[in-house]
């Protein structure tokens, strides 16, 4: 099967994602009636669409391109020794990888917004520009994810992976819209996964986690390690369920590490760095020794799914997953990732499938390439389930 995949794409998608709510576009007539000689255009182009201002420029007399862009715009920005260094102008703000270009009468600008020389007549026009084409496509993949539609995964259970991903991209109002009317969970998975979900969009999960008290138990890793999780969303869960964290704890002691599935190891090493460091730091090392160990691997060959689990793994250690120290064969796991994607928002399982797998692979990957993300803004690990 071909995948089309490009790490240089055609276009630049820019950066926040589309919320709940639509920005308006907005357009300000000359405050005179002016002739079109005294007039400047500022654009921002932002994902939304562009926001365009017209400035009458006999009311800014030796006024600085910086001077009106603060005037008319909703601007963040940082001074520094060469000048104001623009962070955000309404909802275009840069990622890691990524700066905003000023494009002044269809040329890219040579100098800031505080010395760039204009004249009544000129556009100046505002956008996203990329200097890291790995990250350009993890946002583009990101949004194209999104704009393909996210409803579905919460028509039976809340998919967990893809209500974390709306989480972190800062988007609880709309993971609030789509847990309004919840499924009740039964099963002890679904149980565990319905509570890690809602619990990020600061939602009542008590009576929920009154019946996985019920019905908890050591098993398999990766079903437990759930478990885990979403009892420690609890108040004094620590307390409350002491012995059973201890038997889970006990379980991973007596297993041999590597008999175990990539996947299973993720969840597991997961759930522990939840757990209490005191009790936990050896064991905890070692899971993810042993992930590290098996990156671009598992019992079923390289897959998207798999590939996401190692990438959400490294990135709630702190760890860039892209580090050359993880590449194989001079690919990385970011790259190995994008490599199953299919560009109209979904991912293949792996490189032999016919379809997109939007049951497992698209979901999960949507969740590592966002904590990706986020995780190179700050260079802080990031836990996806629990905050």
């Amino acid at each position: 099967m071909k995948k089309l995949f490009s790490l240089m794409l055609t276009t630049i998608s820019l950066l926040v994602l589309a919320s709940c709510d639509n920005l308006e576009v907005r357009r300000v007539e000359p405050e005179t009636d002016s002739p079109s000689e005294q007039i400047l255009t500022m654009i921002v182009e932002t994902d939304h669409g562009p926001i365009e201002q017209i400035i009458n420029l006999e009311n800014y007399e030796a006024a600085t391109v910086f001077d009106l862009l603060i005037t008319y715009f909703d601007v963040e920005y940082m001074m520094r020794d060469f000048g104001p260094m623009l962070l955000s102008i309404e909802s275009l703000t840069p990622t890691h990888g990524a700066f905003i270009s000023i494009v002044h009468n269809g040329e890219p600008a040579m100098l800031g917004a505080q010395d760039l020389v204009y004249e009544a007549g000129d556009e100046i026009v505002f956008e996203l520009a990329w200097c890291d084409t790995t990250m350009q496509a993890v946002r583009e993949t990101i949004q194209a994810v999104h704009d393909a539609g996210l409803d579905d995964y919460f028509l039976n259970q809340p998919n967990l992976y893809v209500g974390a991903a709306l989480y972190h991209l800062g988007y609880e109002t709309m993971l609030t819209d789509l847990l309004d009317s919840p499924v009740q969970p039964e099963t002890e998975g679904a149980l565990s996964q319905a509570i890690l979900v809602h619990h990020l969009a600061g939602k009542d999960t008590t009576a929920w986690l009154e019946a996985l008290h019920d019905i908890k138990t050591i098993a398999w890793p990766y079903a437990t390690s759930l478990s885990v999780m979403a009892l420690m969303t609890e108040e004094e869960a620590e307390t409350e369920h002491a012995s059973y964290f201890d038997g889970f704890v006990s379980d991973l002691e007596n297993r041999d590490l590597e008999t175990l599935d990539p996947d299973t190891l993720v969840f597991m090493y997961l759930a522990l760095l939840t757990l209490p460091e005191e009790t936990t730091a050896t064991l905890t090392n070692a899971v993810l020794d042993m992930i590290i160990d098996t990156l671009h691997t598992s019992s079923f060959g390289p897959n998207a799914a798999t590939t996401a689990h190692q990438i959400i793994a490294l990135t709630a250690a702190g760890l860039d997953a892209q580090d050359p120290a993880y590449h194989h064969d001079g690919v990385g796991l970011i790259e190995q990732l994008l490599s199953f994607h299919d560009e109209a928002g979904a991912f293949y399982w792996n490189d032999d499938s016919l379809e997109v797998d939007k049951l497992f692979s698209t979901p999960q990957a949507f969740l590592a390439l966002v904590l990706y993300e986020q995780f190179m803004q700050t260079l802080q690990p990031i836990h996806p389930f629990v905050n």
